[in-house]
């Protein structure tokens, strides 16, 4: 699924002497992973995402066509999202991605709709129909079988804000179309948090 949880316990005569043992081991993971820890008693990754969002005022659309819904699904989940989640946009088909989206018909049929501008396209367009401060676009493969001559797990997905776009590839080889579809939208999630946190070096900026 692209997460892992780490679990610190410890055995003492009380909870003040248990959190005094736990504590430097936790400073110890947290200097060890670094921007890759999301948060510590935080319920998920798109809790992580929300509360952030909402921290700091922005709204966010959502345009996706391998992962069907399924981030627009994960970020309503939690209570108060209504304040940060402005739209979702299923897009399999590519007309509808020209023309909700104004993916540029020329990418499509020289590219196919699995690529990195594609995934770029779609993140603006859906930022730029409803005005929000970020856009993502979800792009790619859930399998089983290839498509567009592309692999099975080949997956692009892009965030927008009004000045940059940026772009991350995954390639989950040897995953169902559930976990690649997981996969994805945890890295959305992962990427809007990043990009909120400003871990901006940490992503690759493809210039609008």
């Amino acid at each position: 699924t692209g997460e892992v949880d780490i679990r610190v316990t410890a055995n003492a005569l009380d909870v003040r002497k248990a959190d005094a043992l736990i504590l430097p081991v936790v400073e110890n993971i947290k200097r060890m992973f670094g921007s890759h820890i999301y948060g510590i008693d935080v319920d998920s990754l798109q809790q992580k995402a929300v509360d952030l969002l909402r921290s700091k005022g922005k709204k966010i659309a959502t345009a996706e066509s391998c992962t069907a819904g399924m981030l627009s699904g994960r970020i309503t989940e939690i209570p108060g999202s209504s304040e940060v989640f402005e739209m979702g946009v299923t897009a399999y088909a590519n007309y509808i991605k020209e023309q909700a989206l104004g993916v540029n018909p020329d990418v499509l049929q020289r590219r196919g709709a699995v690529c990195d501008e594609v995934a770029a396209q779609m993140a603006v367009g859906i930022r730029t129909m409803c005005n929000a401060d970020l856009g993502v676009g979800i792009t790619g493969v859930a399998g089983p079988g290839e498509s567009e001559g592309k692999p099975a797990g080949l997956v692009y997905i892009a965030i927008a804000d009004e000045k940059n776009v940026y772009v991350r590839k995954i390639l989950a080889r040897g995953s169902n179309r559930e976990s690649t579809r997981i996969l994805a939208t945890s890295t959305a999630l992962d990427m809007v948090r990043r990009y909120l946190e400003g871990y901006d070096d940490i992503l690759l900026n493809r210039p609008m």
